[in-house]
């Protein structure tokens, strides 16, 4: 018996020996996958980069060495959002974590957590797995998993409260603000900048800007896939399974339309609608009643889902109408914007000053707008005071913005930006391509979208990108560039021919070579222009297809006089961007045109016309 116990003993020692030497062999292996994906990751494209440690974990049954190290690869690219997530993605599979909770709570040190700041639909609930974004040193922010003290956090009534929070992992304090808001079927900045994309389970539902159809793609902008090719949708709501938007292209002014996720199961709700905004169990719709000197009548209704209408003209506008929340209407016409509460008399406003206010969000219970108007101190972005008809600026010169929580990112002539609401710690993020007042932001999953000629997301690490080398041009060659530009587009006029017609008030004529389709114009028009040009330039009522053949439009909306810029008059170089104005003179009698308005734009390498005043 003596002797089988001593065999068995050796037998474990030689066993345990071996899973010692194994799990030091496996270490070692581990360690050596890690150091050569690390000798070259500085060398490599991203991706790469990324699929190497995923193929290592996968082997190695995600081992908390490599998700620290892949941590660590974003950390030395400033990615601290995505070393974060990463850390939580080891925390959440592996049960070797000590080493992985040491290097989150070392990162979250050093990044100097500030705040957080949630926006949750009322009745919603939070749990300990919700991510937060909270605030660092640097002014951005990254996602957390809090936990509230095991304290029930009431979203059963709308308003802004503030709790204790700690870190899931960590234990590190928190301080969180809880902005309850009334469900609604798109965020309040989204709809009012017209509603032109919605966000649900990771699918963005968008007009497209080409075609204006509605389309889904997924929130990285891939899989897109045409929903509905007969419609033009803006003022997309999501509410369940169920997507309401305006098709513009049914009716006189407009139908609220709803279909199914798929782009199926189409019903018109109303006719002659041009606005539609879902807050709570109700459905605000502006109901088009008519048109006077160029501006809509509209009055605003409430339906319910039975689409019963609970409450009729609630205000009414010559020009557009719809509301901030479920609280405040606001309309805009010839003598500018107006908020009222309901049905009371408008209190934000000022006829005699023309005062515009844009698109609108709620940070702490109060409302931050975008405001321009003749006489006021400031333009720009900041707190709305509805109540005393005033306005705290913050962020001058904004021609559109949209808010993150806590952050508002916002478009200026010189490109993207992004700062706390109260105008601190501005971070440029990147370049637009367009025009800005043609270009506007979208909040989608708490990302940032540029919706413009074509959908980009923002970010924050494109600040770097956004810092090229810039070839310069010289101002003959700017003058040069337009003279052929005019060139091009006079001889696009003369290349009508007699085969006409009338459509919609408008005469338009055929075309000849090398100018019979949109794709050949494109191609000619290539050479001087951005693609953003050509896309205002081809859309609208300027050009239509017929029977195979492309016509375009002649009369009063055709061809201007002709004329030759002469010199730069002013110049400013911004980024990738030029902004000239320059001298010009008419052809017929050498006579003094009016000033040429220049902006350039670099494209594929070379400065091409996205602006300017052309015989068009």
């Amino acid at each position: 018996m003596k002797k089988i116990i001593i065999i068995t003993l050796s037998i474990l020692i030689l066993l345990g020996a071996g899973y010692v030497g194994y799990t030091k062999y496996v270490d070692y292996q581990i360690n050596q996958g890690i150091k050569e994906i690390v000798n070259v990751q500085d060398k490599q494209e991203e991706k790469k980069v990324i699929n190497a440690y995923r193929s290592l974990l996968v082997k190695y049954n995600n081992n908390s060495k490599i998700y620290s190290s892949l941590s660590s690869y974003y950390l030395s690219k400033d990615r601290l959002d995505k070393a974060v997530e990463v850390l939580y993605l080891g925390l959440d599979t592996n049960k070797d974590n000590k080493s992985l909770i040491e290097m989150l709570k070392q990162t979250l040190k050093n990044a100097s957590l500030q705040d957080g700041y949630l926006r949750v639909d009322k009745g919603s609930s939070i749990t300990q797995n919700s991510t937060i974004p909270v605030k660092i040193n640097r002014g951005s922010n990254i996602s957390l998993k809090l936990d509230m003290n095991n304290n029930k956090v009431n979203t059963s009534e709308v308003g802004y409260k503030e709790v204790q929070a700690k870190e899931k992992y960590t234990g590190i304090n928190v301080n969180v603000g809880i902005e309850v808001l009334e469900a609604a079927g798109n965020t309040m900045g989204n709809n009012l900048l017209g509603g032109d994309m919605a966000y649900k389970n990771g699918w963005i539902y968008y007009r497209d800007p080409s075609s204006k159809a509605l389309y889904k793609m997924k929130e990285d902008l891939s899989n897109k896939t045409q929903l509905d090719g007969s419609v033009e949708a803006r003022y997309i709501n999501i509410i369940g399974n169920n997507i309401f938007f305006i098709d513009s292209k049914s009716e006189q002014y407009g139908s609220l339309v709803k279909t199914d996720l798929n782009g199926q199961n189409k019903e018109i709700i109303r006719k002659n609608t041009n606005y539609v905004y879902i807050v709570g169990e109700y459905i605000y719709y502006a109901e088009v009643t008519g048109e006077h000197n160029g501006f809509d009548l509209v009055c605003l209704n409430k339906m319910n889902f039975k689409y019963e209408d609970i409450e009729k003209t609630i205000g009414t506008s010559m020009g557009t109408i719809g509301v901030i929340n479920d609280k405040y209407i606001c309309s805009s016409n010839r003598y500018g914007s107006f908020i009222s509460l309901q049905k009371s008399k408008p209190t934000w406003g000022d006829a005699n000053n023309y005062k515009y206010f844009g698109s609108a969000e709620v940070y702490k219970g109060e409302i931050y707008g975008n405001i321009s108007a003749a006489k006021i101190e400031k333009n720009g972005f900041g707190k709305l005071d509805i109540q005393n008809n005033t306005q705290n600026v913050t962020i001058e010169d904004v021609n559109s913005f949209n808010c993150i929580g806590k952050d508002v990112y916002y478009i200026t002539e010189d490109g993207i930006f992004t700062a706390s609401v109260d105008g601190l710690n501005p971070v440029k993020l990147m370049d637009i391509d367009g025009e800005p007042s043609d270009t506007s932001l979208y909040n989608l999953g708490n990302k940032m979208y540029v919706y413009s000629s074509e959908i980009k997301l923002v970010e924050k690490n494109q600040e770097k990108a956004a810092q090229q080398d810039i070839p310069d041009i010289k101002n003959e060659d700017i003058i040069t560039l337009c003279n052929n530009a005019n060139k091009l587009i006079l001889d696009l006029s003369d290349k009508r021919n007699s085969d006409q017609f009338k459509y919609n008030n408008f005469s338009y004529a055929g075309l000849n070579e090398p100018y019979s389709s949109k794709e050949k114009i494109r191609t000619a028009f290539s050479l001087y222009f951005t693609k953003q040009y050509m896309d205002k330039f081809m859309g609208g009522d300027g050009f239509i297809e017929r029977n195979g053949k492309l016509y375009i439009i002649v009369g009063d909306s055709g061809i201007g006089a002709s004329y030759t810029y002469t010199s730069i008059k002013t110049r400013q170089n911004k980024g990738n961007t030029i902004h000239a104005t320059a001298y010009a003179k008419y052809l017929f009698d050498d006579s003094s045109a009016d000033d040429g308005d220049i902006k350039l734009k670099l494209e594929d390498g070379k400065w091409k016309i996205n602006s300017f005043h052309g015989p068009y």
